[in-house]
């Protein structure tokens, strides 16, 4: 079963129905060759930086259950995800070097 809803215009709160306005009068405006070509050649996926330093290498490392509990109680407290959690310990750990 699908999660998709389908609701009339006036079920909308005042603020989806000033989105869904915005946006039907923009494609109904249409778009350049310019705006096409510029929408195709934007990068899909996740970014290839971090911060403002590109990233360069993708890291895979196992932990046991410990260090994971360790990890998501660190992440939980900084707000912080996965990788920027790792990232953070990291950086912590190196300036020590």
């Amino acid at each position: 079963m699908s999660d998709i809803q389908v609701r009339k215009f006036d079920e909308l709160s005042p603020e989806e129905a000033e989105m869904l306005v915005r946006d039907v009068a923009e494609a109904e405006r249409g778009y350049s060759m310019a705006q096409l070509e510029a929408g195709e050649k934007r990068m899909r996926g996740r970014p290839l930086s971090v911060g403002d330093s590109p990233a360069v290498k993708v890291l895979r490392v196992r932990i046991d259950q410990e260090r994971d509990v360790k990890l998501s109680k660190y992440m939980n407290e900084h707000h912080l995800t996965q990788s920027a959690a790792v990232r953070d310990l990291l950086d912590k750990a190196l300036a020590e070097v």
